[in-house]
């Protein structure tokens, strides 16, 4: 094996090392969230769980709060988000678009909804992780926008609604709160929430289709 290639495998091996170390701290984080609650967790008890010391977790993560925010991304990033992104992409009516944003949000809120108390209460007592979560909500804005534009653009957008306040309905209908109040709090199955979100975001933003 030539030197070059020898230098990329191990880089590769690091890589996936670290890979499955924050793997293992994020898992063991969120068990602990879920049983000691936020503030009843420490840093070192997570690296105990996950088999690493202490400061490999401060290195990665720098605090709890890193570690509530990187189990978000976890859910917000992951291959199924990306999946849905594509399909969302190549889907060229922008009424049938709604119906996949429907499932994203599904997808998003289901895969974090471990988390979805925590973040609450953990927002409650930290002023600088309440900050970061209503960034990440105000985030949501910017991707969910062009399909505003383009309801309108192919005369989809309900008579009468301008851009800006169907992105603020979409903005608000997708949160994650009302997720938490109807399949957390209410019990809806998540299947029940993606129905009634794809069809109360095309009663709100959409023009009503003909009959007949």
């Amino acid at each position: 094996m030539s030197k070059e290639k020898s230098r990329r495998y191990v880089s590769s091996a690091r890589q996936q090392q670290a890979a499955d170390t924050q793997r293992r701290i994020l898992a063991a984080a969120e068990t602990l969230f879920s049983i000691e609650g936020f503030d009843g967790t420490t840093i070192e008890a997570i690296a105990r769980k996950a088999g690493v010391a202490a400061p490999t977790v401060y290195s990665g993560f720098k605090s709890k709060r890193g570690i509530v925010l990187a189990l978000l991304d976890q859910a917000r990033f992951g291959e199924a988000y990306k999946s849905l992104v594509s399909e969302a992409n190549d889907t060229g009516d922008a009424r049938a678009r709604l119906a996949v944003s429907a499932r994203i949000a599904r997808q998003i809120y289901e895969a974090e909804q471990a988390t979805l108390d925590l973040v609450r209460g953990a927002a409650a007592v930290s002023p600088e992780l309440a900050a970061l979560v209503d960034a990440r909500e105000e985030s949501r804005r910017t991707p969910q926008r062009p399909l505003i534009e383009d309801l309108r653009r192919q005369g989809q957008l309900r008579p009468g609604l301008s851009v800006a306040r169907a992105a603020d309905i979409m903005w608000t209908l997708t949160s994650r709160e009302l997720f938490r109040l109807l399949v957390i709090e209410s019990r809806w199955p998540a299947s029940d929430y993606e129905s009634w979100l794809r069809d109360v975001l095309r009663r709100e933003l959409c023009r009503d289709e003909p009959v007949g």
